[in-house]
């Protein structure tokens, strides 16, 4: 079931008839873990029958329990299955259990020998004996015809509602629009920059806020809190974006330079941009997570392409403002250039307002 091709250690599966109407199996895992294997259902690989329920057998503190896993996690105490094996020896542990062919009760799979059928196991971390959270990476399922032995290909699901929204909203924020509000109040400080700036960030921090819900709704529905990289930094990114309106709220005044505005000024600037830099990196490890949680193609392809677009936008606004002398936008010049009426024309003077932001 799994192999290790530098130790050739592994998870490895036997199985024999039992009675008349019975089956055996042997699951072997060469470390000292919990292990649990199961039968499910459906077209994906799912711990939950892709929400039809799955039969599951776990080997977890010396005891062999059988579950009806119909959530993210087991269910209840489970069942001691009589006359079942659960042992560490010489660093390999055993689950030996046998059953009957057929589903007596409705909380169970039926084991169906000459058809394709749904095997999943997970196990948990070294010396880790006791049943708890597998991580991504000590799982696994396949479809296995029982009589033949034959293989056949498991379909990667694709990823929930919930997340493609989460991926959404928050490419459009830390992608786009909250770097994007920093590059204008950095390269372009003409006209009414200020005013631009406020409102892209306004929009932006509030579609992160949106992907932050989506985020905790995932991993309450599909996933588990806190658990990776991805989350911690996304935590510590929107507490600071979060929290950048109130700093900007409480800036003392540009002129005079006082110790009170250059201490704003290092705060409001520097964590912005350090939360800017770490949202747009972090966009690419949530990809990178996307595909190790097993997600299909798409979902992959459509998070690393939403990410990359996004942030292409501000990356070439910058790079035209870089290449415009003054620190202008060609755009910003030209209204400049247009008549107005004296009550409504743009000033280019410094004020408080239009000098003292760059993130």
């Amino acid at each position: 079931l799994e192999q290790d091709e530098s130790t050739n250690r592994g998870l490895r599966l036997s199985y024999a008839p039992f009675g008349d109407d019975g089956i055996e199996f042997n699951v072997t895992l060469d470390h000292t873990r919990w292990v649990g294997f199961g039968f499910s259902q459906g077209n994906v690989v799912s711990m939950t029958g892709d929400g039809k329920g799955a039969d599951v057998f776990t080997c977890s503190d010396g005891l062999v329990r059988r579950y009806w896993v119909t959530g993210l996690s087991l269910n209840g105490l489970g069942v001691e299955v009589p006359g079942a094996q659960c042992s560490r020896i010489s660093g390999k542990t055993t689950l030996r259990f046998n059953r009957s062919l057929a589903a007596l009760s409705a909380e169970q799979v039926a084991v169906t020998p000459g058809s394709s059928q749904q095997l999943i196991w997970a196990h948990g971390g070294d010396g880790t004996t006791t049943q708890m959270y597998h991580g991504r990476r000590g799982r696994g399922g396949i479809n296995l015809d029982l009589s033949t032995g034959t293989i056949s290909t498991m379909l990667k699901p694709s990823g929930p509602v919930v997340l493609i929204f989460h991926i959404f909203f928050m490419c459009l924020a830390w992608g786009c629009l909250l770097p994007l509000g920093a590059v204008i109040a950095n390269r372009f400080r003409l006209g009414r920059w200020f005013l631009l700036h406020k409102r892209i960030q306004i929009t932006g921090w509030v579609l992160q806020l949106i992907g932050v819900g989506f985020a905790v709704l995932y991993c309450q529905l599909k996933s588990a809190h806190l658990r990776n990289y991805h989350t911690w930094i996304g935590l510590a990114v929107t507490a600071v974006g979060t929290l950048q309106p109130l700093n900007a709220l409480l800036r003392p005044h540009s002129q005079p330079r006082t110790v009170a505005r250059i201490v704003f000024e290092v705060i409001h600037k520097g964590s912005g941009w350090s939360a800017i830099l770490l949202g747009a990196a972090n966009m690419f490890i949530g990809v990178v997570l996307v595909y190790q949680k097993g997600y299909g193609e798409g979902t992959v392809v459509l998070a690393a392409v939403s990410s990359a677009c996004c942030l292409a936008v501000p990356l070439a606004v910058f790079g035209f403002g870089c290449q415009c002398p003054g620190r202008g936008a060609l755009w910003l010049r030209l209204q400049e250039l247009k008549p107005r009426r004296p009550a409504d024309g743009i000033s280019t003077s410094s004020s408080d307002d239009s000098s003292e932001h760059s993130a």
